[in-house]
């Protein structure tokens, strides 16, 4: 089941290990149906460049990583892994499958036994019961058969992968975390997730409460995601030559990863400058839903280029952010896309003296929005922003 020897274990990196091994054998076939399937749709989703899937929002660590990670990825080859997470879920799915065909069989010769009993002794129901429970039980019996085989090859199954997990790179387990946490996002904390006998059905409702296991999965993605963000943005960081000593790095779950902002936030934007990644600028009033003004920064770009998208509102009205003056005055006072951001960073922690007051005076934060405030940043294709927007 190995992709290569140098990859990191698929499950083994997504789920406590404690937690794994301590909980139920049921428990444990979700959770590694839940992890094949969801990784499936994650691939499927970035081979068709729909990054909203991996927008995850997750505290400390900050969306903008997120917009830059993910239009890299976009550029990598994980053929080999989504081959062996397909072979894997493909068995998966095969083994159900049996099982549930052979329990549908079980069940409708019951519905058509009862059927003919009741067209044979329509007016006897003592002599139909007793005549249809007896040849029931054989019934019963290959399905209490059925069951327990499923449950030894459910057994075999998940023994396999402790033994021989599936090998994947850093950048996999990147994007899989960022898309799961994406879910937990979209669904507001209520998962949706196979069941352990049908994957293609689902149960909503607290994890908590339905499977401990899976809670801890989301859990321990949420930090190790985190962690490899911290490590993400210090990469950059050293190839730009430019690094931050204040990085606070917590060495438990329950802990939280930080980096300070402004570095953080210069480090995305200067890096993504420096691989003429587009950034596409969306302004809206504060109290309007649709975006009035848009901006495209770009050296090399079409409609089909993924670009980091940033939404920002502003206190100046919709009439004033169309018009021409509004963005000269916006250049006037920002000079620059990358200042405008760095303003928009300095109301957030480790911030160059001065630049905070400076960035309320020009109107570039929450506390002075005349010219812009950022609300979000994410990777998209511009041709879906600029058809949202027209």
């Amino acid at each position: 089941m190995n992709v290569n020897a140098q990859g990191l274990p698929l499950f083994g990196s997504l789920i406590l290990k404690n937690c794994f091994y301590n909980s139920k054998e049921e428990e444990q076939f979700t959770a590694i149906q839940l992890i094949l399937m969801r990784a499936m749709e994650a691939f499927t989703a970035l081979n068709n460049k729909d990054l909203s899937q991996f927008d995850a929002l997750v505290g400390d660590q900050a969306c903008q990583i997120r917009a830059l990670k993910i239009i890299m990825l976009c550029s990598e080859d994980f053929d080999l892994e989504i081959q062996a997470i397909r072979s894997c879920y493909n068995k998966l799915l095969g083994m159900i499958s049996v099982r549930n065909s052979e329990l549908n069989r079980l069940d409708l010769a019951i519905t058509t036994l009862s059927k003919n009993l009741r067209d044979l002794y329509p007016l006897d129901q003592q002599k139909f019961l007793k005549e249809f429970n007896d040849k029931k039980k054989g019934f019963e019996s290959e399905k209490r058969k059925l069951n327990n085989n499923f449950s030894s090859d459910r057994k075999n199954f998940i023994g396999s992968i402790k033994a021989s997990d599936i090998n994947v790179s850093q950048n996999t387990l990147f994007l899989l975390r960022s898309y799961f946490l994406t879910l937990t996002k979209t669904t507001k904390a209520e998962y949706n997730y196979p069941t352990a006998i049908d994957p293609l059905k689902f149960e909503s409702g607290s994890l908590k409460s339905r499977n401990i296991l899976i809670g801890s999965l989301f859990k321990n993605m949420q930090f190790e995601l985190s962690l490899q963000s911290v490590d993400f943005v210090q990469n950059l960081g050293r190839k730009l030559n430019y690094e931050s000593m204040n990085c606070l790095v917590e060495t438990t779950v329950e802990k939280a990863v930080v980096l300070p902002f402004f570095y953080m936030t210069e480090v995305i934007f200067l890096s993504a400058l420096e691989m003429d990644i587009p950034i596409f600028l969306k302004i809206k009033n504060i109290n309007e839903n649709t975006f009035q003004r848009k901006m495209l920064f770009a050296v090399n770009a079409n409609s089909q280029t993924t670009g980091i998208i940033i939404e920002a509102f502003s206190s100046s009205s919709s009439d004033e952010i169309k018009s021409d003056r509004f963005k000269q005055i916006m250049f006037e006072e920002g000079v620059n896309i990358l200042n405008m951001i760095n303003y928009n960073a300095a109301q957030h922690d480790g911030t160059p003296e001065d630049l905070s007051s400076e960035a309320i005076n020009k109107g570039f934060s929450k506390f002075n929005s005349k010219i812009f405030c950022i609300t979000h940043v994410f990777a998209d294709l511009l041709i879906r922003q600029i058809e949202e927007i027209s």
